[in-house]
């Protein structure tokens, strides 16, 4: 019935020293303190405006996400799982979803690291940060691996070394969760991955929601308060295995299979040779690498077959 109690379940004992020291706590202290909330209040949760966002973000993913946002914010546990926010038209509000998480969870424990500074040796900027974005690396065939091995290196222990100018490196316990958004492929991944969630953004944010008032909205105290209340009571925590094995999604499969494509294998093996420097010679006849890897086999054939009509000539 409307206005009855509802138990709140005690604060973990994880949680506890983390949001001591914690700025903009009070969204995660409705999931990991004691309290009470009506049952109106419960159902009203699900009318939160985040919850269309992140669907619109994470698409079949969305149940994935939100069940590890709520374990990830209530025990503050190590996981090596990294989401990949793919766009390749641009605009669907990738930079939204930073904003919004600094808002939910404090902006201090949200950051956007730069290219250089990802693959520099200095990490204090992760320090004792929830979430990491990883914005529009470069989609350079060759570089796709290293980005790849060094996001393992980030994210492969509980345990984060924290090196910084002219100061001894020292350890860290790692909250870190990666999140990678692009419209470009920038990292490489292989069949049998249990690191990467992937996701396909194929929709323009202002065109779904209407512009920057919907976020405004979604950013109130009101709508913050929805989301911490819903993820206390309406979604289901993880299980260990799921919470450092994201499961397989369309959009990977899609990824994987183009990944592995012959277009891609076609690509890498310019690559190695060091054709690419020859293929960004002339755009009227040959194509950069990074415009044959999004075209068709068909599309390919065509072009190379263009080529060697007019080298003939």
């Amino acid at each position: 019935m409307a206005g009855d109690i509802v138990p709140v379940i005690q604060c973990h004992h994880e949680a506890v020293g983390v949001l001591d020291h914690m700025p903009g706590r009070k969204y995660l202290q409705i999931l990991n303190d004691e309290g009470v909330y009506s049952s109106e209040e419960i159902r009203d949760s699900k009318s939160c405006l985040a919850l269309k966002f992140f669907h619109h973000l994470f698409k079949e993913q969305t149940g994935y996400w939100l069940s590890f946002l709520r374990r990830k914010l209530t025990k503050f546990e190590y996981s090596s799982t990294t989401f990949c926010l793919f766009d390749m038209e641009g605009g669907a509000g990738k930079g939204a979803l930073e904003s919004f998480l600094g808002a939910f969870v404090g902006s201090k424990r949200v950051t956007s690291w730069k290219y250089d500074s990802f693959k520099a040796k200095f990490t204090s900027d992760i320090e004792n940060k929830f979430f990491v974005f990883l914005n529009e690396y470069p989609d350079d065939y060759k570089e796709r691996k290293s980005n790849t091995d060094r996001i393992k290196d980030l994210t492969g222990s509980p345990i984060s070394k924290i090196e910084k100018k002219s100061i001894d490196p020292y350890d860290t316990p790692n909250h870190a969760t990666y999140i990678i958004t692009s419209n470009r492929v920038s990292i490489e991944i292989k069949e049998g991955d249990r690191r990467f969630c992937i996701a396909n953004c194929d929709e323009k944010f202002d065109k779904v929601f209407g512009g920057r008032s919907y976020f405004d909205r979604m950013t109130s105290d009101e709508e913050l308060k929805k989301l911490a209340i819903y993820l206390k009571y309406n979604v289901e925590d993880l299980s260990d295995l799921d919470y450092m094995q994201p499961p397989t999604s369309l959009a990977k499969e899609v990824f994987l299979e183009d990944n592995e494509s012959t277009i891609d294998g076609i690509v890498k093996d310019m690559a190695n040779r060091g054709w690419d420097k020859l293929l960004a010679l002339d755009k009227d006849i040959l194509i950069p690498e990074h415009d044959i890897v999004d075209l068709s086999a068909l599309s390919l054939a065509l072009h190379l077959e263009r080529s060697t009509t007019l080298t003939k000539e």
